[in-house]
């Protein structure tokens, strides 16, 4: 049974367990925490609680030293920075520096800080990940509790390793936006004048093209429909019908115009599809 619990305990600590708000987590453990977006791992002396609001609490189990974690957006600069001045805490008390700052590492800054009008003790550890992330730990004690606070918070700091971000998902760029599912009136210039094009572009990448041909002999027009899918590459709009039509238009965007092929378009309001 006693080798069960070890080996359990092992396992925690190797692959570590996702946090879940509201519930304790005794050490030694390896604890997840997607809201700070880092891994890290502690000793059999504390227990640790992510509330509902703010920043990971851990708390010795002596009750006498505690530590917040919070993540930031930090570069090197900003880390030092931050270390830097008095700092406001969730609570609303004023930390003042007592000490210089301590390089630790090209990742690991620590300076010391006194709650104003208190005896406590307050050290401060910023761990900077890739991406100008960052995790805060703000640890508190009495004095004479000090120096165990000190030994504690290294080797916790030392254990946090940063969660891969997912790779973001691709925005659709402003101009496809700007196209999706709109209903443009333009005019194309065909020689030596002009005709009506009337184009909807359905938001499942259908369109709807309705253009006024004039007749070989200048005299009367012929409305044409053409239906088929239409797709944006770069500031190409190429328009695709099954029995072959195909046609290409440059799009720009210029303040509040659309322009098709350097003509002006108008938007209607699309009644014709989604």
């Amino acid at each position: 049974m006693r080798l069960l619990i070890i080996i359990i305990m092992i396992v925690g600590f190797v692959y570590g367990v996702e946090l879940e708000r509201g519930k304790t987590y005794d050490g030694p453990i390896k604890l997840t925490v997607k809201s700070l977006g880092v891994s890290f791992g502690f000793s059999y002396k504390w227990r640790a609680t992510l509330p509902q609001k703010g920043g990971l609490v851990l708390e010795s189990k002596e009750k006498d030293a505690r530590i917040i974690m919070n993540a930031k957006n930090f570069s090197a600069e900003e880390a030092i920075g931050y270390l830097n001045q008095s700092i406001k805490t969730e609570s609303d008390e004023m930390l003042f520096p007592t000490s210089r700052i301590t390089k630790l590492s090209p990742t690991k800054f620590h300076r010391i800080f006194r709650i104003n009008g208190q005896e406590t003790v307050a050290m401060v550890y910023v761990i900077l990940g890739s991406q100008q992330r960052a995790v805060v730990m703000m640890g508190f004690s009495l004095p004479d509790s000090y120096m165990q606070l000190q030994s504690e918070m290294l080797p916790m700091a030392n254990t946090i390793t940063f969660t891969a971000l997912k790779p973001p998902l691709m925005e659709e760029d402003s101009l496809s936006k700007q196209l999706r599912g709109g209903h443009f009136t333009y005019y194309e210039a065909i020689g030596s004048h002009s005709e009506k094009r009337e184009l909807w572009l359905c938001t499942n990448g259908y369109f709807i093209l309705h253009a006024n041909y004039t007749s070989a002999s200048g005299i009367s027009n012929v409305l044409m429909e053409h239906h088929g899918t239409w797709t944006l590459t770069n500031d190409l709009l190429q328009l695709n019908e099954q029995n072959g039509f195909q046609k290409v238009i440059t799009i720009q965007a210029e303040g509040n115009g659309i322009y098709f092929n350097k003509s002006r378009s108008y938007r209607l309001r699309n009644r014709a599809c989604q």
